[in-house]
This record gives C-alpha cells, sequence and structure tokens, in this order.
C-alpha cells in the first residue's frame, strides 16, 4: 500500500506529496493498519534514499590522477543491533 501511495505521489507537484505521518493516518483509516508509525516512517525514509542520486568522492595523493565514468547501483543495509 505505502508503494502505490509514493508511486502516485510521483506523478503530483513536489509539495503536494505525503508525509510518511499522513501515509500511516491513511492506513489506519483505510486498511485498518494495527502497526507503529516508525515502521511506517522508515520504510517511507528507505524508499525515498533508495531513489535518490548519489556520489563516492575521488580522493588521490598529489602528483596523481584518475578518471572513471560509469554508474552503478549499490544497496547499502541498514542494520539495527
Amino acid at each position: 500500500m505505502i508503494d502505490a501511495i509514493l508511486e502516485e505521489d510521483k506523478q503530483r507537484p513536489k509539495k503536494q506529496h505525503h508525509t510518511a505521518k499522513r501515509i500511516f493516518e491513511r492506513l489506519k483509516e483505510e486498511h485498518g493498519f494495527m502497526g507503529g508509525y516508525t515502521i511506517v516512517k522508515d520504510y517511507v525514509r528507505g524508499e525515498q534514499l533508495r531513489g535518490r542520486e548519489m556520489f563516492v568522492p575521488l580522493v588521490h595523493p598529489a602528483g596523481e590522477a584518475q578518471a572513471d565514468f560509469g554508474e552503478a547501483v549499490v544497496v547499502i543495509l541498514f542494520l539495527r543491533v
């Protein structure tokens, strides 16, 4: 359900996107969701980060240079201890 809401938001202006709180409220009202807000918030945050473009800085010692062009998909898992 959350994925469907986030997918709909892609067609709307940025200011009309759902917040995690509003998604949580809709899940409770429309689908009888019994879980907590934190699980919804964490999922929404993960999905937002997944679609974000990121860059890894290239660092090299003085006097040396390197150039590389390409793309890669990286999956970063956050584990709670």
